[in-house]
C-alpha cells in the first residue's frame, strides 16, 4: 500500500515522517553512489494520506511499536543532552 501511495518504499520511508506537521526536514542518506539519484530525486512533495497514516499506526500498534518509541526518543533525547552538557 506504501509503495502504490507514494511510488516506491524509498518515497514512502522519506514521505513519512513529512506527513506530521511536527517535521519540516528529512536528511536522507546513502550507501552507494548510484543509488544517490533515485533516493534523492524521488522525494519533493511527497505526503502520504492521513488514510495511510491510520493505516501506519494500526500496524505499528498490531506490533507493539507505538508504545515503544515515545520511550526510546526520551531516552535519545537524553543522551544527546549529557553529550551537550557534559554530564554523563
Amino acid at each position: 500500500f506504501l509503495e502504490r501511495e507514494a511510488g516506491s518504499m524509498v518515497a514512502a520511508a522519506a514521505a513519512y515522517p513529512l506527513s506530521f506537521p511536527e517535521t519540516s526536514t528529512v536528511i536522507l542518506g546513502t550507501d552507494k553512489v548510484s543509488y544517490a539519484d533515485v533516493n534523492f530525486g524521488v522525494v519533493p512533495n511527497v505526503r502520504l494520506s492521513s488514510q495511510t497514516l491510520e493505516r501506519i499506526a494500526a500496524l505499528q500498534d498490531e506490533m507493539g511499536l507505538r508504545r515503544a518509541w515515545p520511550e526510546l526518543i526520551k531516552e535519545k533525547v537524553r543522551g544527546v543532552r549529557r553529550l551537550v552538557t557534559g554530564r554523563h
